[in-house]
């Protein structure tokens, strides 16, 4: 990825500039890099809490928590047989109780579990332990399916944790892995009690051996987010066939288990491409570009959702949409269809301050509307803008729905020198004041 590409850059805390819009939302009150932070051992992994007054960072043999206020780190050392990985996120509960966390078994193919830090009492509790530990490809007695636990997504309104599971036909000749969704109840978060299966996926998406898979690299709320109102999980498909015709976002109502596709990912296609890629792209079997991440809207009644290239040509964008589940309009969140050729992706025009390519939607996070959703409206989404052809960076905001108007610059940075690389980004808060995690800053925020 092109972020890896940047690794070599120094990174150094840069004094910037905030935009005087009137417009604008939210404002920055300060920017701090990651290694200011950390300036000996400077963490990759990180999410920030909901409440934005602390963050968990990863090490290789330990989860650590870090205080916003008393700059204070505590490290409590991971069990023998957690296999922590960089590739994977650790996941906040609502109240900040606990840290979920798994191994990773789609990069180092770690027999996978679900597992909790109670930050409280500063304990690690094995929650779906099933006696396996190790390679997924681990023969099993009698040829049984491995269980294999993985993004766990918390329910902001019941506190409950769900799951995917994806048991692992090891029989020769068995069918396709299968594919779950699975609950624990709030109540029986620090209890050694059995997971309820919610739905059975393999029914409607039969065809994929893994329908669904964690990223290694995302914003918003990842590869799978529930709503606001607690009641429907929204997660993305991508199956190893581009175009196949499930390869799209899909939502599960978690009282009925009613399956529904939101979106097909290629109805997407052009809306917001440069004009100069799209008859190229449709001369391809597929059009080459991937979901990566989603998140709901305050409202429970829209998604925002992206998509990046595999092929990694720095003149298609990455792209940012908005998706009314009410009407199926979608909105690009940044429209690139106006130009014309690469080298305009690149061009600072006349009269203009950045190029196109500086409005690229490569770092976000969705800072929720007043009041969530018993109110609705004035979500925003916040964005890092990295052109670096020009060398220039910044954060912008999108108020959502977008309108189609260009976005807030709130902060533009001086003589930047790259990003650090940093595979998550998250945002937590109390309402007015928010700190976000962007390729390696801490961006704290406030409401106008």
């Amino acid at each position: 990825m092109r972020l890896k590409l940047w690794m070599v850059m120094l990174c150094l805390l840069m004094v910037g500039t905030v935009s005087a819009q009137q417009n604008a939302p939210v404002r920055v009150v300060d920017v701090v890099h990651i290694t200011d932070l950390f300036p000996e051992r400077t963490p990759r992994i990180m999410d920030m809490s909901p409440d934005g007054t602390k963050m968990v960072f990863l090490r290789p043999d330990a989860l650590c928590i870090y205080q916003f206020e008393s700059t204070q780190q505590d490290c409590i050392a991971a069990p023998d047989n957690l296999g922590l990985s960089q590739g994977i996120k650790p996941e906040w509960s609502p109240d900040g109780r606990f840290v979920a966390i798994t191994e990773d078994p789609f990069r180092r193919l770690f027999e996978s579990d679900i597992w909790l830090l109670d930050v409280e009492n500063r304990t690690f509790i094995h929650r779906t332990d099933d006696g396996v530990y190790g390679s997924v490809l681990r023969p099993q007695d009698g040829n049984q399916p491995i269980p294999v636990d993985f993004s766990p997504i918390w329910n902001p309104v019941s506190g409950d944790l769900y799951f995917f599971r994806i048991r692992i036909a090891s029989a020769e000749g068995s069918r396709l892995n299968d594919t779950y969704v699975f609950r624990i109840p709030a109540d029986q978060l620090g209890t050694t009690s059995e997971p309820e299966e919610v739905a059975f996926l393999s029914n409607t998406l039969a065809d994929h051996a893994y329908p669904v898979y964690a990223s290694n690299r995302y914003g918003l709320s990842g590869v799978a987010a529930i709503s606001p109102d607690g009641t429907r999980l929204a997660f993305l498909v991508r199956p190893m066939q581009a175009g196949h015709r499930d390869e799209g976002i899909w939502t599960l109502d978690l009282e009925s288990g009613e399956l529904e596709q939101e979106l097909y990912l290629e109805e997407i296609v052009p809306l917001g491409m440069p004009a100069y890629t799209v008859e190229a792209l449709q001369q391809r079997d597929s059009y080459g570009y991937v979901l990566e991440a989603l998140d709901w809207t305050s409202d429970s009644a829209g998604l925002v959702f992206n998509v990046f290239d595999y092929s990694f040509n720095p003149a298609l964008p990455w792209l940012s949409y908005h998706l009314d589940l009410t009407s199926g309009t979608i909105t690009p969140l940044a429209d690139f269809s106006d130009v014309r050729d690469a080298a305009s992706m690149f061009t600072i025009a006349e009269g203009e301050a950045v190029s196109p390519r500086y409005d690229q939607m490569q770092a976000m996070v969705l800072l929720p509307g007043e009041g969530g959703f018993l109110r609705g409206g004035g979500d925003v989404v916040l964005n890092f803008n990295f052109d670096n052809v020009n060398q220039q960076a910044g954060i912008s905001a999108i108020p959502l729905p977008p309108t189609g108007e260009s976005p807030v610059r709130l902060y533009q940075f001086d003589d930047f020198e790259g990003p650090y690389p940093m595979d998550f980004y998250s945002i937590g808060g109390d309402g007015q004041t928010y700190r976000a995690l962007l390729f390696g800053y801490v961006v704290t925020l406030e409401r106008e």
